[in-house]
This record gives structure tokens, sequence and C-alpha cells, in this order.
């Protein structure tokens, strides 16, 4: 299984893994899991078979934390408006972005996120099925108790579950688990954030509490599901994607591309067995690389050779 970690909202790493899916048809791909919640995959069927911008805009909306919660009849209103404006960013950005009062990070994000869509597409029309994978946001975490919320938490309490420790670590097991089903298809690509992949037992969130640690998810398809798998792991953000992700994250302020590729990059290399990719080669180039890694794996987490006693 070849594992893709990506910088969420970068439309160059997207528009690159749509090349690689592309190139890995002829190889035997057949699957692609992608992050998004399992529960919503008949939305997102109903997309990838009849992609106009309302099913569209329904598919991107439900795969949000700002979905959670919302009256059907206001998330009716809510997607039929997101159909409207996606559409006129398609038509004309910049008028777009006049009309709908957008700076221009939220048009970088908005962009992005049609761009993703219209990946899983390309990929559903090549004759690669489009699996999500995470949980559903049924979830949720009480910040200050530590608490989980099983009963209509709000979407800012299911995303810090889904960012803790005990969240990752269930995220990562759904991913592996829908992965290892689809891989009676044929071989299976899965685009996650780069922070999911990883070999180590104790994967860790940049900036986290030491003890929230979590399985990497090739860990698990290595150890628990006895799937071979790589790790090509985007390193470097492209200044569009950077626009994009201070739209997405808006805490951003203050800190430079630079800076923010400087600290994913040191994050991600705590991980030795990742295969770092920045931008600046097609995806299969980082193949060799990521192979040679998963092998020093191997090598490293071998048992000693026991040594034959004299008789």
């Amino acid at each position: 299984m070849i594992l893709l970690g990506e910088v969420h909202h970068d439309s160059e790493m997207i528009h690159r893994e749509q090349n690689f899916l592309a190139l890995s048809y002829g190889h035997g791909v057949r699957t692609v899991v992608v992050e998004y919640p399992k529960d919503k995959q008949p939305l997102l069927d109903r997309y990838l078979n009849d992609p106009s911008y309302a099913n569209m805009s329904a598919a991107l909306f439900a795969g949000t934390f700002e979905s959670v919660g919302m009256k059907p009849e206001i998330k009716t209103q809510e997607v039929a408006w997101l159909a409207k404006r996606n559409e006129a960013i398609d038509a004309n950005p910049r008028q777009a972005q006049i009309t709908f009062k957008l700076d221009d990070d939220e048009l970088a994000l908005l962009q992005a996120n049609l761009r993703m869509a219209r990946g899983w597409l390309v990929a559903h029309r090549m004759g690669i099925a489009v699996k999500a994978g995470d949980l559903p946001f049924t979830i949720g975490l009480d910040t200050k108790t530590g608490k989980l919320i099983t009963q209509n938490p709000t979407s800012e309490q299911v995303s810090a579950y889904a960012l803790s420790g005990r969240g990752m670590k269930s995220r990562n097991e759904s991913f592996a688990q829908v992965a290892d089903a689809s891989a009676a298809r044929g071989r299976v690509v899965v685009i996650i954030g780069g922070i999911h992949t990883g070999y180590l037992p104790n994967e860790q969130m940049p900036g986290a509490n030491p003890n929230e640690t979590y399985p990497g998810l090739n860990y698990l398809l290595e150890t628990k599901h006895h799937r071979p798998s790589v790790a090509i792991v985007q390193s470097k953000i492209s200044p569009q994607g950077f626009l994009a992700l201070s739209a997405a994250l808006r805490n951003l302020s203050g800190v430079t591309p630079e800076q923010f590729n400087q600290q994913i990059g040191d994050a991600l290399r705590k991980d030795p067995y990742r295969s770092l990719t920045d931008g600046n080669q097609p995806i299969e180039k980082s193949l060799r690389d990521s192979f040679q890694q998963r092998e020093r794996w191997l090598q490293d987490t071998q048992p000693p050779a026991q040594e034959k006693k004299p008789e």
C-alpha cells in the first residue's frame, strides 16, 4: 500500500496526487482511501456519479467539522448557498471574490477544496474506487475535563477529539481497516494528512503533549493487518497552499511560509522511516526512497538473531 501524506489544502500537492493516481492505475491501483467520514460515503458516491455543483458542495460540506450539529433545513440552505458560490468561483474567481467578499486566503482555500473534489472525480472516472476512511463526526472531547462526549458534541469538541492522541489512534485504526478491506480489488493508495502516516507505535502531533501519542498508519498496516506499506510525505507547502491553510486554521498569523515548512519538516523527520518529498519532483520519484525507508524499518525492528549455543 502507498500512503501519500499531505499538508491539507495545497492545490499543488493535490495536482501531484492526481497525476500519481493516473500513473498508478496502470500498475494495479484500484482504490484510493481518503480522509473523509465513512458514514458520508453515500454523499460522496452521489457526487461522483452526478457531479453537479449541488452534489459536490453537499459532499464537501459533509466532510467538514462545521457540518456537525446543524439542523437539516439549515444545512440544506447552506449547501445551496455553497453551490452558488462554488459555481461563481469556477466561472470567474476574482468576480466571485468581490461578490462573496472573500479574502485572498479564503479564495485559495475554496479553490483547493474544489480541486480536491475534482481529483476524487478523476480517480472515479479512471476506475479507481474512492473510499472514505475516516471516523464519523460523532465523538467529541471536553478539553477541560478530558472526558469524551458522545451525545450531541459541538464542532469544536469533535475537532478536539479528532486531533487528540485518542482520536488519532481511532482514526488511524479506521483508515487501516478500510485500506485492508479494499486490498481485495487491487493495490491501494491512501491520501491523508502527513501526521497520520508513520511506522512508529508512538507518533505525535506537532507541539502536542509528549504523552499524547498514537500508532502511525504504516505501523498498523504492517503489524496488525500484515500489509506492506510505504509512506511518501509532503514536507514543504507551496505559497498558494500556505495561503489556503491560513484560511483553514486562522492561527498562522506571524508565521512565515519558511518557518512553517521548517516546523512541519522537523515534525515529520521524528519518524525516520517516512520518505519526504518537497514538491519539486513528481511523487513517483520518491518511490525508490520510500521502499528503502521501509526496508530500514524492517531491519531496525527485526529481533536480533539468537546465537546457537555450542553443543
